[in-house]
């Protein structure tokens, strides 16, 4: 177990990894202290089987777990406490059949290591990593709120003044990773979380690209369909910061309008009856060229800003 303190070595995936784990290709014998210890009373399993998640109830590596919070495309968050001290926070494991996957395996604990380099207060952080009975694993604050898709979900339009803070304060967190060589791509309203106090924090480093890492310079696609910019449709692993900008001014124009822009034979197209401003700033950010939106998200940050300002 690998705490947020530590300095982790991350030249490989298998650097972070504790060293009671075995080389990849070889089978893992589980911690001669800890492990998964099922609980004395009997309790049913998830829905997708002991294979597809540890289960419910047990301890891994010093977290009860709880019910699953989110599922994604390989893995899945679940809230735990920690039992030390009994904090809730959310554990992040691969599912099924990818934790096997020595790529999946080395990807998540270089997102783990990633994480454990960066501090800034909208962007979600890493308590804890390790790998446990064959489970590898990353271990987050349990933040309050719902997500920016739950939001949308619940058909409870947010005011235009709460939308552009959210867009105003997930470019703070993406010109922070950008600044660090860090591009995000998958920006979109399931991976930013919005509490009662009108914080926005930017959520799941999955997909990132992190060169110093070797982090993601295997993909030649990365994001989600309908907030993917053109370019990491096939050369994701060349994609720079411009290609969160477009994610981005596609999630706030859905929290503007309930809606994604429409797509024309010219690109996304922002909505009619948006402010001019508005409109401007959403159609820069999704050009289909890259060289045609802003340069940086600081840029863009102040670009916002300015279009709010007008507005106010």
């Amino acid at each position: 177990m690998v705490q947020a303190s530590s300095a982790w070595e991350a030249s490989s995936a298998l650097s972070a990894v504790p060293t009671t784990q075995a080389s990849e290709g070889a089978a893992e014998a589980p911690l001669p202290h800890r492990g998964v210890h099922a609980p004395r009373q009997r309790r049913k399993r998830t829905a997708l089987g002991a294979n597809e998640l540890p289960v419910l109830g047990a301890t891994l590596d010093g977290y009860r777990l709880e019910p699953v919070l989110a599922y994604g495309s390989y893995g899945a968050v679940l809230s735990a406490e920690r039992v030390r001290d009994g904090r809730p926070v959310a554990l992040k494991v691969l599912r099924g059949r990818h934790r096997q996957e020595p790529r999946m395996r080395s990807r998540l604990l270089l997102e783990a290591t990633l994480l454990l380099e960066l501090d800034h207060p909208r962007l979600v952080s890493c308590l804890d990593a390790g790998v446990c009975a064959g489970w590898p694993y990353l271990v987050m604050p349990k933040l309050a709120g719902r997500t920016l898709r739950q939001h949308l979900g619940s058909r409870v339009p947010l005011t235009r003044q709460l939308a552009l803070s959210c867009g105003e304060q997930l470019l703070e967190a993406l010109a922070y990773l950008h600044e660090r060589d860090v591009v995000h791509r998958d920006v979109k309203p399931g991976n930013a979380m919005l509490d009662a106090e009108g914080r926005c924090t930017l959520l799941d480093l999955g997909l990132a690209l992190a060169p110093h890492l070797e982090l993601g310079t295997e993909h030649d696609r990365a994001g989600t369909r309908g907030y993917r910019a053109p370019e990491l449709e096939g050369r994701a692993s060349r994609a720079d910061g411009r290609a969160d900008l477009y994610g981005l001014a596609v999630t706030l124009h859905e929290l503007l309008t309930g809606i994604r822009p429409l797509e024309t034979e010219r690109g996304p197209t922002p909505s009619a009856w948006l402010p001019s401003p508005l409109r401007a700033f959403l159609a820069r950010c999704l050009r289909p060229d890259p060289d045609h939106r802003y340069a940086s998200a600081r840029d863009c940050l102040a670009a916002l800003r300015a279009c709010a300002g007008s507005l106010s």
